[in-house]
């Protein structure tokens, strides 16, 4: 166990050793988190951002399970959030003249 623990004492003294001379490395790793937090700050730019996002659905399947998926994608709209705007169709038409 110790053999085992100065192994990994080595490798990584060398590899910080060579992180610590590699200048463009060193500047690479702390631009690039910088970058992603903009980038997904510009994707996701707030918490509020999904509110009443339309959903259309067409029932095609008049089973049991196709009703209780129906009932249960519907009853999103029940929460506070109010993410989603969902409306219910009787046909593939009526979908593609809504969008």
């Amino acid at each position: 166990m110790l053999n085992t623990l100065s192994d990994l004492w080595q490798i990584a003294k060398k590899d910080l050793l060579e992180f610590r001379r590699d200048h463009l490395r060193l500047i690479t790793f702390a631009i690039m988190p910088i970058f992603m937090m903009i980038l997904v700050g510009y994707i996701f730019p707030s918490q509020n951002s999904l509110k009443e996002t339309p959903i259309g659905i067409v029932n095609q399947d008049t089973g049991e399970l196709g009703v209780k998926l129906t009932d249960a994608v519907s009853d999103l709209t029940i929460s506070d959030s109010k993410a989603f705007v969902i409306s219910n169709y009787k046909s593939l038409d009526e979908v593609k003249e809504a969008i």
